[in-house]
């Protein structure tokens, strides 16, 4: 039997700018195709750009429930099959403080190592999940509206 090929992404939604001088510039999920035979290794980057080195603000991520094992910890992310019923699991290592919506300063470029462990036997095809990443003003979260630009990472 021939091992089943998986293309993996994320669709990701951004928000606005957390305030005047920030913005997500670029987002990249680098992950390719997955074989149940070994795990997939790879990254996801984010970067964002700040017009001051003081300007603070929170990139917090929505929609890959669960929470990490500790505060910077591994966040675990649900891939749905798109034509399939069934399910991947990808781990996010070091991005436990998105889900929290940690402060950060400055511009940053953000890498976060992701791998798809293997052993996971299921139907081949396009496996996804909607994800929401949100950078907010540090000191008043609620009070931004968001706007929601749509964004979907190629496998």
């Amino acid at each position: 039997m021939f091992p089943k090929f998986f293309s993996l992404f994320m669709v990701l939604a951004l928000s606005a700018p957390a305030q005047a001088g920030c913005e997500i510039t670029r987002t990249a999920l680098d992950l390719s195709s997955y074989v149940a035979l070994q795990p997939q290794h790879g990254s996801f980057q984010v970067e964002i750009r700040c017009d001051a080195p003081t300007d603070r603000y929170q990139l917090e991520l929505l929609g890959a429930g669960g929470q990490p094992d500790q505060p910077g910890g591994t966040v675990q992310i649900r891939l749905h099959g798109l034509n399939t019923p069934g399910q991947l699991l990808m781990l996010m290592q070091g991005a436990g403080t998105l889900l929290s919506g940690g402060v950060m300063e400055g511009s940053q470029r953000l890498r976060f190592p992701v791998s798809v462990p293997a052993g996971q036997w299921t139907g081949g095809g396009q496996y996804a999940a909607n994800l929401r990443l949100s950078l907010l003003p540090a000191e008043s979260p609620a009070s931004l509206n968001p706007l929601t630009l749509p964004f979907g990472a190629k496998p």
